[in-house]
């Protein structure tokens, strides 16, 4: 992922991105748009996660992501795109994979709804990885917003889709071609908390090591 993988979330999201990369003779590396879409949403959600977790940190966060001309106004901007983009939707949704597929399909002028044969196609379609990675990262970016302006409904969209899981919907994304396996891994969001935590232990330490203890990180 070359240089994004110096940020917080391009360093979260290389191992994900490695296992859905493709190659061709010409063109050079791509993902599937249904990868992309797997790889982001996955990535809005660990975000999610931090803010969450560390959304009484969120100044000394915003150290990891962005500088800012003013403290917290990265944080201020990824919250506003992150409300932004809930607010397009007609409705709440039911998990993060939900509120970044209709939202990034809504873009092509489709939903859920669209006949299977047309999202199949366009799952297919093949985006250049250089044109993704760097959308990727700041998909996950907005995520960390999210986390923090949403917690409650960070909490509910996490348990509805890896707790309370709908088994019929899963079954209709990976029938579709979606690249996730036939059972779901069922992980507590307390559990799955203290994972990504672990991720943002680990890249502070490289990076950011005086952050480490003001982020409640040492114990990682």
């Amino acid at each position: 992922m070359g240089a994004t993988a110096k940020t917080l979330m391009g360093y979260i999201g290389t191992e994900p991105m490695r296992k859905v990369v493709k190659t061709r003779m010409f063109g050079g590396p791509y993902l599937r748009y249904y990868d992309y879409l797997l790889v982001s949403s996955y990535l809005y959600e660990m975000g999610a996660l931090i803010g969450y977790a560390r959304r009484d940190k969120l100044q000394v966060l915003e150290k990891m992501i962005g500088k800012p001309k003013k403290v917290g106004e990265s944080i201020a901007f990824i919250q506003k795109e992150a409300k932004n983009r809930l607010h397009k939707l007609a409705e709440v949704p039911n998990s993060f994979f939900d509120l970044f597929v209709l939202t990034d399909l809504a873009l092509y002028g489709m939903s859920f709804e669209t006949p299977i044969n047309e999202l199949k196609k366009r799952f297919d379609e093949k985006i250049p990885l250089d044109d993704v990675v760097p959308i990727i990262v700041v998909s996950g970016t907005e995520g960390i917003g999210f986390g923090s302006a949403f917690p409650e409904l960070t909490e509910k969209f996490y348990r509805n889709y890896h707790e309370n899981i709908d088994m019929s919907e899963w079954s209709r994304w990976h029938n579709l071609g979606l690249a996730i396996s036939e059972k779901p891994d069922v992980i507590a969001f307390e559990e799955q908390q203290q994972i990504v935590l672990a991720m943002v232990a680990s890249y502070a330490r490289d990076h950011y090591p005086d952050l480490v203890q003001k982020l409640d990180l040492s114990s990682y």
